[in-house]
């Protein structure tokens, strides 16, 4: 398959394995700066409705009940993280399709080709974990969140390059110890990750 189509689905690929990854985190790791992000984006998402409820409940409480302004519902954070995760209930993979079918034309693709179908089936993948993702943190079932999270960065992995531990505390003349195959293998790692 040519470099362009290849590189593209990898594009797509690790774009919606990240996002899963963010969206988890935000929950799972509450005290990272993950978290402090996506809960800025969730004030942002949620402060219209805010404001309209504010506005609503100073005017449904004057005497003259002119206004009588319904209050919109707010989620929680753990509800915007799961309709994220959900992608609001529609289908993420067909949605994801659907927004890069130009690109999968101007490069020729008709959607029948194998790798397209390989493709096609990672994607499902994804969105499926996203969605089991999801109905975990949704019943408070953490741990079997965070396992299908990783099982997930697992199976992709190619995504994810792995470093190996480098230095090592051991019975020596310093207490460390320097894996000079670890550290070469580490940089290899680094540069095959730059020249892609």
């Amino acid at each position: 398959m040519s470099s362009p189509i290849q590189s593209l689905f990898d594009q797509i690929q690790k774009a919606e394995i990240d996002s899963v990854y963010v969206y988890s985190s935000a929950i799972l790791e509450p005290q990272s700066e993950i978290a402090d992000e996506i809960y800025g984006t969730y004030g942002n998402t949620i402060s219209d409705d805010m404001y309209h409820n504010y506005h609503a409940e100073i005017h449904s409480g004057g005497a003259s009940g002119l206004h009588d302004l319904e209050l919109r519902e707010i989620p929680s954070f753990k509800e915007f993280i799961v309709r994220m995760l959900r992608n609001n209930d529609r289908d993420r993979h067909e949605h994801v399709l659907l927004n890069h079918r130009d690109q999968f034309v101007s490069l020729g693709l008709n959607g029948y080709e194998t790798d397209y179908l390989r493709f096609s089936d990672n994607l499902h993948i994804i969105c499926k974990t996203a969605k089991n993702i999801a109905s975990h943190l949704e019943v408070d079932s953490y741990f079997s969140a965070d396992q299908e999270l990783a099982r997930l960065r697992e199976r992709f992995s190619d995504f994810y390059p792995k470093y190996k531990e480098m230095i090592e505390l051991k019975p020596s003349f310093f207490g460390l110890s320097i894996d000079l195959v670890a550290l070469e293998e580490n940089i290899s790692t680094v540069l095959r990750k730059y020249k892609k």
